[in-house]
C-alpha cells in the first residue's frame, strides 16, 4: 500500500513561522480535512517525516501522537499511521438558496456562507432563484439542481414554496433543511428569523407617535410567515391607538410592488394619500417613494415611510429610509452553524427554532418635524 508524504505548500506562511512538532500537526491536520490526505490511506513513516521536515525522530513522532489524540490519525502495530475513516471528517456539500444576487443582502449572505462553509471544510453549492418567478415551478429544485449535485444540506434565505421541502426530502431522506427568515418549526426543520411581529409594531407605533392618525400598510396577505406576523404587529399598533387599519394588498415585495400599492393608495382616494406608511420590505418602500414623488410628494415631508430589513439600498438611498433590523446575517451564521453540528453528529434529533430580535433604525423618511 502507498504511503503519502504531505509536502510544506508556499501559501501556509503562518505555519512555516511554526517549529516543530506544531508545524508537522498543522499542516497533516490541514490535508486531513482538505481531503488531500483520504480516510484510510497511510502517512509516511515517522522517520521519513522527520527528514521531510528536519526535525528529530521523537518530534516526529510528537506530532502524528498528537493527531492520534484528536482522532484524525491512527497507529496499526506493524503497520504504520493511518488516516483515520471519520464520517464528520468527510467533505460535505452544503447548499444556499437564494432569490436573487443582485439584491445586496443575499450577496453579503452568500459570501459569508462561502467563508463559514469553506472554513469548515466543506463546499459550497448555489442555488439561484432569479428565473423562478413563478412559485408553483419551485418544487421542481430536484429536477433542476439536485439531480446534478446532491447536497448533504440545504439552506433556504426565504420561505420554500409549498410542497418543496416533501420533493426534497423524497429525492434526498437524510438531507438536512434549515431555513432563515422563515419559521419551519411545524414540519420539525431548522428555522431561524427575526421577531417580525414586534419589529411592525415598532414601525407603525412609530409613526403614531408623531401624531398621524392614519398609516398605510402595503404588504401582502397571508402568503408567508413574515407577512402574516408583519401584518399582525401592524395592527397590533393600530389597535392600541385606537385606529383604523388600512391595508393595501400588493402583488410582490418588491420594488414594483411598492409603485402598485401607492397607485392603488391614490386611485381609492381616500381623501388623499395617508400622511404615513408602513411597507412590508425595504423595497416596497424604495418603490412607494418612487411613486410619490412622480404625484409630487416628498418623503417625509408630505409622507412619512418606514420598511423592513435595514437593506444597504435603503440606508444609502436618498432619503435615508427608516427600517426594521431583522439581523439576516446573523441568521445564516447560526443556521450554519447548526447544520455543521448536524452534520457531525446524526444523534442530534430537536431541529433549531431561533428567533432574534428585532429593532427600528429611524433615518430620514420618517424623522420627526422636532428632530429635523
Amino acid at each position: 500500500m502507498n504511503s503519502v508524504m504531505i509536502k510544506s505548500e508556499p501559501r501556509i506562511k503562518s505555519l512555516r513561522r511554526k517549529k516543530g512538532s506544531l508545524r508537522i500537526a498543522d499542516e497533516l491536520r490541514e490535508a486531513i480535512r482538505t481531503g488531500k490526505l483520504p480516510p484510510g490511506l497511510p502517512i509516511v513513516s515517522e522517520r521519513k517525516l522527520a527528514d521531510s521536515y528536519q526535525v528529530s525522530h521523537a518530534t516526529a513522532r510528537k506530532a502524528t501522537q498528537m493527531l492520534v489524540d484528536e482522532g484524525l490519525l491512527e497507529k496499526h502495530p506493524g503497520k504504520g499511521v493511518f488516516v483515520k475513516d471519520r464520517d464528520d471528517l468527510k467533505v460535505k456539500t452544503i447548499g444556499i438558496c437564494v432569490p436573487t444576487l443582485t439584491l445586496s443582502i443575499y450577496s453579503e449572505m452568500v459570501e459569508l456562507a462561502e467563508q463559514m462553509i469553506t472554513e469548515a471544510g466543506h463546499r459550497l453549492f448555489l442555488i439561484r432563484r432569479d428565473e423562478e418567478k413563478d412559485h408553483s415551478v419551485r418544487p421542481q429544485i430536484v429536477e433542476k439542481y439536485l439531480h446534478k449535485t446532491p447536497v448533504d444540506a440545504l439552506v433556504f434565505s426565504s420561505q420554500p414554496a409549498p410542497g418543496e421541502i416533501d420533493a426534497i426530502k423524497q429525492f434526498l431522506p437524510d438531507i438536512r433543511v434549515a431555513a432563515v427568515d422563515a419559521d419551519l418549526s411545524k414540519q420539525k426543520l431548522n428555522s431561524v428569523y427575526c421577531n417580525n411581529e414586534t419589529g411592525a409594531f415598532l414601525a407603525t407605533e412609530h409613526l403614531l407617535m408623531q401624531g398621524i392618525d392614519e398609516v398605510l400598510y402595503i404588504g401582502q396577505h397571508g402568503p408567508t410567515f413574515t407577512a402574516r406576523a408583519r401584518e399582525r404587529g401592524y395592527l397590533s399598533a393600530m389597535n392600541k391607538w385606537n385606529r383604523k387599519p388600512y391595508i393595501i394588498n400588493t402583488p410582490s415585495f418588491d420594488f414594483n410592488g411598492g409603485i402598485a400599492g401607492v397607485e392603488q393608495a391614490i386611485k381609492q382616494s381616500r381623501g388623499g394619500i395617508p400622511k404615513a406608511i408602513f411597507a412590508v420590505t425595504d423595497l416596497v418602500a424604495l418603490g412607494a417613494i418612487e411613486a410619490l414623488r412622480k404625484h409630487g410628494l416628498s418623503v417625509p415631508g408630505d409622507v412619512k415611510i418606514v420598511g423592513f430589513s435595514n437593506l444597504r439600498e435603503a440606508r444609502y438611498h436618498s432619503p435615508s429610509i427608516s427600517s426594521v433590523e431583522c439581523h439576516m446575517l446573523d441568521m445564516i451564521k447560526i443556521a450554519l452553524r447548526h447544520l455543521f453540528s448536524e452534520l457531525t453528529d446524526k444523534h442530534i434529533d430537536s431541529p433549531l427554532n431561533c428567533m432574534l430580535p428585532a429593532s427600528l433604525m429611524i433615518r430620514e423618511s420618517s424623522q420627526p418635524s422636532w428632530e429635523e
